[in-house]
């Protein structure tokens, strides 16, 4: 296997292996981090979808850089939702606070690592060993 393709997925499972790291503190901070109910609905469902995205990207899909860009759509909805979900209730703790918008950040960074880090060829040009192409059937 080329080098190339090495390093790429190398830099894909250890990315996606952080995120999915960060993903389950998201969920355990739900019940650790003083919050009202709707912020440890939040973050339980934002852990749950931020590990298996991680996983899924961590463990075989390495081709998929979407998934890797939708975790860290939702590590910027981790970021904002304290104001958007507790803002109402008596506003967010500053605990919430503190803890969404650094984990949040993390799955952005890790997100989008995970996310440049795709592809199997420079370019996403299908490289043959020599300049003839596929037969296809013929």
């Amino acid at each position: 296997m080329d080098t190339t393709v090495n390093r790429r997925r190398t830099q894909v499972q250890t990315a996606s292996g952080l995120n999915l790291l960060v993903g389950i503190w998201l969920f355990i901070s739900a019940f650790v981090v003083p919050a009202n109910g709707a912020m440890t609905t939040n973050n339980v469902i934002c852990g749950i979808v931020v590990v298996v995205l991680a996983a899924i990207r961590a463990f075989g899909a390495f081709d998929a850089g979407w998934l890797s860009w939708l975790n860290a759509l939702v590590g910027l909805w981790v970021i904002i939702s304290p104001w958007a979900v507790a803002g109402g209730q008596g506003g967010p703790t500053q605990g919430t606070i503190a803890c969404n918008v650094i984990t949040g950040a993390a799955v952005v960074i890790l997100g989008c690592w995970s996310a440049i880090a795709t592809g199997t060829q420079p370019g996403g040009a299908v490289a043959y060993p020599d300049t003839t192409r596929p037969s296809f059937g013929r």
